[in-house]
Order: structure tokens, then sequence, then C-alpha cells
């Protein structure tokens, strides 16, 4: 008696990912490519923080977006000083099945692109 093949589809259930980069446009082309729309987190006070900053994921960033979530973060450099950008993208499951599979492949092969790109979680 032979036995059919059960078909298998890949998904992906959470994605995390950090990028540093030069380029300041890197927040709205991810932003582009994942086509939901995320809103600003308002502004909470850090005790160790200025209050313009945003705590997620317990690390302290300049500014957060939120959908469903999943959060989009961004470390500016300080002024006048030539470091670069640094990036968070933190997607759930609920927002990853909005997305087609892709749209989630050019996201990670754009991103993988720059400066430096560090996963931190992929469940698949």
């Amino acid at each position: 008696m032979d036995a059919a093949i059960l078909p298998r589809n890949i998904k992906i259930d959470w994605l995390r990912f950090q990028v540093v980069t030069y380029d300041s446009l890197f927040f709205r082309k991810v932003r582009d490519i994942i086509g939901l729309p995320f809103e600003k987190q308002q502004k909470v006070s850090v005790n160790d923080a200025r209050e313009t900053n945003v705590r997620a994921l317990n690390k302290v960033w300049h500014e957060a977006w939120e959908f469903q979530g999943s959060l989009l973060c961004i470390k500016y450099p300080p002024t006048g000083i030539d470091e670069p950008f640094r990036f968070l993208v933190d997607l759930n499951g609920s927002t990853l099945d909005a997305l087609s599979f892709d749209k989630i492949s050019n996201l990670l092969y754009f991103s993988h692109l720059d400066t430096t790109f560090t996963a931190n979680r992929i469940d698949i």
C-alpha cells in the first residue's frame, strides 16, 4: 500500500531582525515593501532616556511604529557624528498573515543587502 505525500506549505509565524545602515530612507522603503498601516506609537517617558524616546523590546528607540502588535523601530545616530542608523523589524504571525510570501522574501532580501543584518528570530 502506497501512502500519498502530504503537501507542505512554508509559513513564517514570527520575524524579527535588526539592520544597521547609513541609508536614511531605509525605514520608508521597508514600510513601502510591507504596505501595512503602521502607526507611530505615543512617546513614553523613560527614566534613563530623553522624553522623546520609546521603549520597545527592552531597548530604547527614538521612534517606534506599531501594527497589530508588530513593531518597526528607529534609532537615529547622534547629531554631527558619522554613525549609522539602527532599525528593528519585529513582525508577529497576525501581521505576517497579511503579507504574501513574495513580500516577506523581498523584505528579507532588501534588508540583507545593507551594512549589517542580524536575524534575531525567525519562526517557520
